[in-house]
């Protein structure tokens, strides 16, 4: 399966886009190597063509890049080593309880 990376933009409407509107992220290293790290998003993404499904959603992207939202794999699942697992989940939790408190 090819990889489909794209770069992320923060706070920007994008109504042709999937990626609707990106309210926050964070980025936390990963074990897989220099520059590569897990990007955790909370965003309003619209799933169908039409776009009429709007949803919030929070989720967990691999990022390839020390930049925050540049070349991030939205194509498939975010492979959490077991290494990082622990921290990756705490992590996740934290930035999931922040932003629901921010609404």
């Amino acid at each position: 399966m090819a990889h489909n990376n794209i770069n992320l933009e923060l706070r920007k409407d994008k109504s042709d886009n999937v990626w609707r509107y990106i309210y926050a992220w964070r980025q936390l290293p990963s074990g897989h190597g220099i520059d590569i790290n897990y990007l955790f998003v909370h965003a309003l993404v619209q799933w169908d063509s039409d776009r009429n499904c709007l949803q919030n959603i929070f989720c967990i992207l691999m990022q390839y890049s020390k930049e925050t939202g540049k070349n991030v794999d939205v194509s498939q699942p975010a492979h959490i080593l077991e290494e990082d697992a622990t921290i990756v989940l705490k992590s996740f939790n934290d930035f999931v309880t922040e932003r629901k408190g921010k609404r």
